[in-house]
């Protein structure tokens, strides 16, 4: 994908973040979003394993380098002309709330609610507010939608012999 073949990017610089657990369709449907609208550089933040405590199923996450890795190989198959920046990130706002540089942040309907928390604190540092770019959840069989607490579930039933 390159943005001379029909497509204008809206923003030189976006942002987005999350754990990126079993790297699944969802995350691409978010990182590929991203793709589309970055027209110069994009920066992942990838939680870090203190943000992680909490999770469940936690102790089936994948390590952070492991992440991290398969993100970039994702990103990479598809757009190789854009500047891309993956970093660990230890609270929410993954510093999108001092980076003058980002326009915009791209989240889910599962982390939107921190984009206006993240608007707040760039006001009090005269930044600019950031643009939100929502994709929906995708869908996974029966009622649900495609998620890595899912997965996590299932290799502990797996695990444990419960299934």
């Amino acid at each position: 994908m390159t943005a001379d073949r029909g497509f204008t990017p809206l923003f030189s610089h976006v942002a987005l973040g999350g754990t990126f657990d079993r790297l699944h369709a969802g995350h691409k449907l978010l990182l590929t979003t991203a793709l589309f609208y970055a027209s110069k550089s994009l920066r992942i933040g990838v939680t870090l394993e203190s943000m992680l405590k909490k999770k469940t199923y936690g102790s089936y996450i994948e390590p952070f380098e492991t992440r991290c890795k398969l993100v970039s190989e994702f990103l990479y198959s598809v757009r190789r002309d854009i500047n891309v920046t993956v970093v660990g990130i230890t609270e929410p706002s993954g510093g999108t709330n001092r980076d003058a540089e980002i326009e915009a942040l791209v989240v889910s309907p599962e982390t939107a609610g921190v984009l206006a928390s993240i608007n707040d604190e760039r006001a009090s540092y005269g930044l600019k507010p950031l643009e939100c770019i929502q994709i929906p959840y995708v869908s996974a069989e029966g009622d649900g939608r495609v998620s890595s607490t899912e997965l996590r579930r299932r290799l502990h039933e797996n695990a444990s012999g419960d299934n």
